[in-house]
């Protein structure tokens, strides 16, 4: 769909449910109420989530805002399917507009979704992220953003700052929440 309603984990869940976007079973396995990381140096910086628990197949959302300290191209986004430091996939939005996918493998960022919007500007923007099977879709405040093949792999979550510029960047998560089945 080119639209989901945003609205507490379990309505939205629900509302996948009867979409077929996710399956009909499955349980609220991480619901945290609030989360911050900052950074000031170039690249992306995480932080961890749910204490070391995987997923495969999964639904994470969040509702996230942040503060930089000067002008320049600052972001904020969710980390799925982290292996360790140099493997994980970033889904993200910036405060041109701008969003995207993107696999590390490595040293190296493998491009999956990017668009640029710049009505969606603005430090507030709700992320949810579907991860099924083989594919993976991305939705920015409730608007279709995209989608892409992926390769199963279990791996962790967690909040991430992206700064393309050496500024202090402050993420703060609302509402942070994974729908897990198949786990």
């Amino acid at each position: 769909p080119q639209q989901i309603a945003l609205s507490q984990p379990a309505l939205l869940t629900r509302d996948l449910q009867r979409r077929g976007l996710i399956p009909a079973s499955g349980q609220l396995s991480l619901n945290v109420p609030e989360s911050f990381i900052e950074s000031a140096k170039p690249g992306v910086d995480r932080v961890p989530l749910a204490r070391g628990a995987t997923y495969t197949d999964l639904a994470i959302g969040t509702t996230v805002s942040w503060d930089a300290a000067s002008e320049g191209l600052t972001g904020c986004g969710l980390v799925l399917q982290s292996i360790d430091d140099t493997n994980y996939t970033l889904a993200y939005v910036d405060h041109s507009g701008a969003y995207g996918v993107s696999q590390r493998k490595n040293d190296h960022f493998d491009p999956g979704i990017y668009a640029e919007n710049p009505t969606t500007g603005g430090n507030k923007h709700s992320l949810v992220v579907i991860l099924q099977k083989d594919q993976l879709l991305y939705y920015v405040d409730g608007l279709y953003g995209g989608s892409m093949a992926y390769t199963a792999t279990e791996g962790g979550v967690g909040n991430a700052v992206v700064n393309f510029d050496p500024i202090r960047t402050s993420c703060k998560f609302t509402d942070t929440w994974v729908w897990n089945w198949n786990n």
